[in-house]
């Protein structure tokens, strides 16, 4: 039997991982409105990546899949994730290419 407890603990595990390289975040609980993602993360520039934490094996139920649309549709990068590297591999990948365009537009202003 799946304890439930483990996604949670992914969430936590994500969450301090990616404070460790400087990119905070928080915990969505939307009260009275269920089916949100568990946690944005604030990008460097501006850019959040809003994750769902499954268990292995699992997918998200059907409102969290409509959540997760309505949010794409808006722009958002909104995954669902059941790995903590998996997770980490796609913060670290945003944090980088968050900070090459900050070097580009810096470039860019010196360079004319």
């Amino acid at each position: 039997m799946r304890n439930p407890k483990e996604s949670d603990d992914l969430d936590s595990k994500v969450a301090k991982g990616a404070l460790a390289i400087g990119i905070p975040s928080c915990k969505l609980a939307v009260r009275g409105d269920t089916g949100w993602p568990d946690r944005i993360f604030f990008i460097f520039g501006g850019n959040p990546i809003i994750m769902e934490f499954k268990l292995p094996g699992d997918d998200p139920r059907p409102k969290q899949n409509h959540k997760i649309e309505i949010l794409q549709k808006l722009g958002y990068d909104v995954c669902a994730v059941n790995d903590y590297k998996i997770a980490m591999n796609k913060l670290c990948s945003a944090l980088a290419r968050a900070k090459f365009i900050a070097m580009q537009k810096t470039a860019n202003k010196w360079l004319g």
